[in-house]
């Protein structure tokens, strides 16, 4: 795959388990990665490698969809840090990473 032409040069597509990429990036200098995209954030979460995640909610009901998380084996909590509600109805939460924490024997 290949970014589309105009896209910032701080911009990197990379493949790998989020701990091998996250590791590169920490060889390369980075300190803070964005993350996007439901599986690959869950990816992270599971790996206990986020430690901030942000929910932008969109004042539309949608009724069917893909789920934005998926499945996972573990619960995992948030702690509201920060909220910004926009003029035109966005709500953006910023919330810290709680450890998670097994699901195993329960039910969903």
């Amino acid at each position: 795959a290949a970014l589309p032409s105009g896209v910032s040069v701080s911009v990197a597509l990379m493949q790998g388990s989020p701990r091998v990429i996250t590791q590169r990036l920490s060889v390369l200098g980075f300190q803070h990665v964005y993350v996007d995209g439901g599986s690959v954030v869950q990816g992270f979460i599971e790996a206990g490698l986020l430690e901030e995640i942000t929910i932008t909610l969109i004042p539309v009901l949608l009724g069917v969809g893909i789920s934005l998380f998926g499945r996972s084996s573990s619960v995992v909590g948030f702690t509201l840090q920060r909220s910004h509600v926009y003029p035109f109805g966005f709500v953006q939460n910023v919330y810290r990473v709680a450890r998670n924490h097994s699901l195993q024997g329960r039910r969903p």
